[in-house]
C-alpha cells in the first residue's frame, strides 16, 4: 500500500471534518459515533484513528477551522481602519456576510451554540490544554 502524500492527507482529514460536521449537526454530539463520521466521509474508522484521537480531537480541529476564518477576517479588517468603532462595525458586517455566503462556517458556527463545548473542554484535560495553548 502506498504512502499518502501530504495533499492526500490533508484531503482525507478535511473530508472527516466535513462529515462530522454535518453527522453532529444532524444527530447532535453525544450521540455522533465515529463510525457514524467514517461511514459519512467514505473512510475506515483506522483511517479517523490515524489522524484522530477520539471524537473530542475532532472537535477541536472543526473549531480550529472556524477559529483561522475568522482570524482571518480580523486581519484583513485590522488594516483597513484605525478607528475601533469602525473596526467593530466592519467586524460585524463581516462576521454576517460569512454567514450569508459561507455554509459551512454557519454550520459551524451553529454547531458550536448547540453543544456543550465548555464542558467537553472542561472534561477532556489534552483537548483543554491544545485549547488554552492556541488561544
Amino acid at each position: 500500500m502506498m504512502r499518502k502524500t501530504k495533499e492526500e492527507a490533508e484531503k482525507t482529514k478535511d473530508l472527516i471534518l466535513k462529515a462530522a460536521i454535518k453527522e453532529i449537526s444532524e444527530k447532535g454530539y453525544a450521540v455522533t459515533r465515529l463510525q457514524d463520521i467514517a461511514k459519512k466521509a467514505n473512510v475506515t474508522r483506522g483511517a479517523i484513528y490515524h489522524y484522530y484521537k477520539n471524537k473530542n480531537a475532532i472537535l477541536y480541529d472543526i473549531h480550529a477551522k472556524n477559529k483561522k476564518r475568522i482570524h482571518a477576517m480580523m486581519d484583513q479588517i485590522e488594516g483597513e481602519t484605525e478607528d475601533p468603532l469602525q473596526k467593530m462595525k466592519d467586524a460585524f458586517i463581516e462576521m454576517f456576510s460569512k454567514y450569508e455566503t459561507d455554509p459551512e462556517f454557519r454550520q459551524i458556527e451553529e454547531l458550536f451554540l448547540k453543544i456543550e463545548f465548555a464542558s467537553i473542554i472542561r472534561e477532556d484535560a489534552e483537548l483543554r490544554e491544545r485549547f488554552h495553548k492556541d488561544m
